[in-house]
């Protein structure tokens, strides 16, 4: 029964490794935290939510293998509206309204105007972009 249940693999890493591995066809993170999307996502037409739950998950899984690889932890996990507008394009009263939509439904959290995507929240963009690589 235990061999069925605990595994040796390191399951985190795995699914860390997997997620980057999905992420990264549609965009990339620098070690100063700077996300940049792909081509391909014009194409998509997300929309603003998902760009936003797209730029802090990318920075997330980036501090994680950041992390897992023993390296120095250069990339910030949180953002404010300045930097998620400059990322998305979109403008900061707009980003506001939809990070509030995020905070609703549980995807991110909100604190003194810095924002933290949550499983849950990477979770829904994970499944949103395997979609789009099996579609794709």
């Amino acid at each position: 029964m235990k061999k069925k249940f605990i595994v040796p693999e390191n399951l985190e890493q795995q699914a860390i490794e997997s997620n980057i591995a999905a992420i990264s066809n549609f965009c990339q993170v620098d070690a100063a935290s700077h996300v940049v999307f792909k081509d391909v996502i014009k194409k998509l037409d997300l929309t603003v939510q998902q760009k936003l739950l797209l730029t802090l998950a990318a920075r997330f899984l980036g501090r994680e293998l950041q992390s897992l690889l023993k390296e120095n932890l250069t990339i910030v996990t949180e953002a404010n509206a300045d930097e998620l507008a400059k990322i998305t394009g979109d403008k900061k009263e707009v980003i506001q309204a939809r990070i509030k939509e995020l905070k609703d439904a549980q995807k991110v959290t909100a604190e003194a105007g810095i924002y933290r995507i949550t499983p849950h929240g990477i979770g829904n963009i994970m499944m949103f972009l395997q979609s789009k690589v099996k579609d794709g």
